[in-house]
């Protein structure tokens, strides 16, 4: 394997990253854990419970990633996440829509609760952003394709980190 996917694959088992960003640890989604999280702008990523894991194209992800995100308001992104995947056809957040809605959370019988989420604070919704970027980027680096809930993106945005992958 090559060392720097090596080193990449370390950090992200460790969930440690070393652009400075400071992911908080994972947390379950219950009600209480939502009112803890910060009413700012940040990235988030959700995963399946503790030891779950989750085959991917080159690696096994160990935290069963299923959707990487950005918000204006991560306690309310994260509310309205848990709303919907509770709720069978509630509105407001694709993710949760898709494991409510079409059952998914179901068959893999795991509860909302079940499920994990960290977080980075971001000062401003752009910061956001490019937070969530590079949590993509390093997710495709590692695994060869985005988790399995994530319906867009922004391909464009990669710029010259795809020049890496061709030189």
């Amino acid at each position: 394997m090559d060392m720097e996917i090596k080193d990449l694959l370390e950090q992200w088992q460790k969930w440690q990253f070393s652009d400075g960003n400071t992911w908080g640890p994972w947390q379950s989604i219950t009600d209480s854990k939502i009112l803890e999280m910060p009413i700012k702008p940040g990235a988030y990523v959700i995963g399946l419970p503790k030891d779950h894991g989750l085959n991917r194209l080159l690696e096994k992800d160990p935290y069963g990633v299923l959707d990487i995100g950005d918000a204006d308001n991560l306690q309310l992104r994260i509310y309205n996440f848990k709303k919907c995947a509770s709720h069978l056809g509630t509105g407001g957040h694709m993710t949760g829509w898709r494991l409510g809605t079409m059952g998914i959370l179901k068959r893999l019988n795991v509860s909302v609760e079940q499920l994990q989420v960290s977080w980075c604070d971001a000062k401003d919704k752009k910061e956001a952003y490019l937070c969530q970027l590079q949590i993509f980027k390093t997710y495709l680096q590692l695994f060869g394709e985005l988790p399995p809930l994530n319906y867009k993106f922004n391909w464009a945005s990669f710029g010259s980190y795809t020049y890496m992958y061709t030189k």
